[in-house]
């Protein structure tokens, strides 16, 4: 009897030009935790058909424009019963456009905090790295997202 499960989930880090500044939008699951949106693949689609479409069931927004194809990769671990799950989630970051929709089944709340916030913005550890990484990329990233 195997006792990992390997898991894989994408997302998104939406961000969005608002009043001059540039925005992340952060979500707040059902756990009470905020992260950015993500979810599971479902049957051929592509880690970004995934990100865009956790998006757009989470918050109701849309891809404006995919602002890179690689992925930011946040991993860590946790137990389902007995069952250790590694788990792996690749964030795609685009600009987002629309009107968000927010609690949805899965997401309690929703906001926008500046892109410099992020990483104080989300609960666990390995996502505060992740969304370090985040800040940093967008600070360097040619032409000036702000």
């Amino acid at each position: 009897m195997r006792h990992e499960i390997n898991e894989r989930s994408y997302g998104v880090v939406p961000l969005a030009m608002r009043e001059g500044e540039l925005y992340a939008l952060v979500v707040q699951q059902r756990s009470s935790s905020w992260h950015l949106p993500k979810g599971h693949p479902e049957l051929s689609e592509t880690p970004q058909e995934t990100a865009e479409r956790e998006l757009k069931e989470e918050t109701n927004l849309d891809i404006e424009r995919w602002l890179s194809s690689q992925p930011f990769v946040e991993r860590y671990s946790f137990y389902r019963g007995t069952k250790r799950v590694n788990k792996e989630v690749q964030y795609f970051p685009a600009l987002v456009c629309g009107i968000e929709r927010i609690p949805s089944e899965e997401i309690l709340a929703g906001r926008w905090v500046k892109y410099a916030d992020l990483p104080t913005a989300v609960t666990f550890p390995e996502l505060r790295r992740l969304a370090g990484e985040v800040v940093r990329w967008v600070e360097s990233y040619q032409p000036p997202l702000q």
